[in-house]
């Protein structure tokens, strides 16, 4: 696999998730407006970069056994 599938498919995964927050949206609604924004920016932010690191670790560890 070489880097532009990698990314992609990070892509693909955010955006499943960015997905799945917009419907979970409902649930904090009642929340104060800071913490949704907390919420907000981990969903879109944090968790992707997250979710690439961990693909790539997978990725790497495959390749080198």
């Amino acid at each position: 696999m070489d880097w532009t599938q990698i990314y992609l498919i990070g892509l693909v995964i955010t955006f499943i998730e960015i997905m799945i927050a917009a419907v979970r949206e409902n649930i904090f609604e009642g929340l104060t407006p800071m913490y949704n924004i907390v919420i907000t920016f981990f969903a879109l932010i944090l968790w992707p970069i997250f979710n690439m690191m961990l693909l790539i670790m997978w990725i790497d560890k495959g390749e080198t056994n």
